[in-house]
């Protein structure tokens, strides 16, 4: 049998403040398929919205390709409150838009030219607040992270948790001279440039010539291990304590041998 087609043709003029649009729907189909269903606005030249043989719609494109494809941007919502507007195109990159009472309130998305995530809040997508990187390492207050979480400020916590368990670990020795560490370890006090803060700790490369493996060079700038001073400042107490222990011991024997030399003048005082 023939295919059977047919057209149907709708010129709509419609009288705005700004001009006027015109579009024409049409609908064609062959016998036994779905039909398609086109709006298209002549004033843009654009398709407004079309439905496909397979029942894939697209809103701004002629060929879609997905249930739903959209050419241009998107708002979900109501405009007087809270929205989500879907941003993209050819010279910005994808983004997600949140709104509160007409105001943007944050932004997620890959900036262009980027390979991260990022999320920051208030009209801007970058500097983002945080980012991921294409690696899964995030980043909060910097987009180069190349750890799994690189921070570019303060943290405030209740407290952290290093994994210590024996398990993980070999080659186990205790740690010796730990008191000579410390006294060789120099505390300072200084202002960070960046900011103008004062504060005190050690100076890397200082820390580097007594204890390196407290030193990392894996980030452009040195890095201290703080939390591993601990180790270190405990065996230094034990070792002082000793020292301590043998000292006092020695007192006690001196103190002995004066009693035994004092008693010992007195009796050949006696005599």
């Amino acid at each position: 049998m023939k295919p059977l087609r047919f057209f149907v043709s709708i010129t709509l003029t419609i009288g705005l403040s700004y001009g006027v649009i015109q579009a024409w729907t049409g609908l064609t189909a062959s016998e036994g398929d779905t039909l398609d269903y086109t709006i298209w606005n002549e004033l843009v030249d654009k398709v407004s919205l079309i439905t496909s043989t397979w029942g894939n719609v697209g809103i701004g494109t002629d060929s879609p390709s997905n249930n739903l494809d959209v050419n241009g941007n998107v708002s979900i919502g109501d405009d007087t409150a809270g929205y989500v507007n879907i941003k993209w195109g050819s010279t910005t990159s994808a983004q997600l838009i949140f709104y509160d009472q007409g105001t943007q309130r944050a932004r997620i998305g890959v900036p262009t030219g980027e390979t991260y995530l990022s999320l920051r809040a208030g009209s801007a997508l970058t500097p983002g607040h945080i980012v991921i990187n294409s690696t899964g390492n995030v980043g909060i207050g910097t987009p180069t992270t190349a750890e799994k979480l690189t921070v570019n400020g303060y943290v405030q916590a209740v407290g952290y948790y290093y994994s210590s368990d024996r398990v993980l670990k070999e080659n186990i020795s205790s740690l010796t001279d730990a008191l000579d560490m410390v006294e060789n370890l120099r505390w300072v006090q200084f202002n960070w440039k960046e900011t103008g803060d004062m504060d005190i700790g050690f100076i890397a490369q200082e820390v580097e010539e007594v204890v390196p493996e407290l030193v990392s060079h894996k980030w452009e700038y040195r890095s201290v291990k703080y939390g591993n001073i601990t180790a270190i400042l405990v065996e230094a107490l034990k070792e002082q304590q000793l020292q301590i222990d043998t000292q006092q011991q020695l007192l006690q024997d001196y103190e002995t041998r004066i009693d035994t030399l004092e008693n010992t003048i007195q009796w050949l005082l006696t005599q």
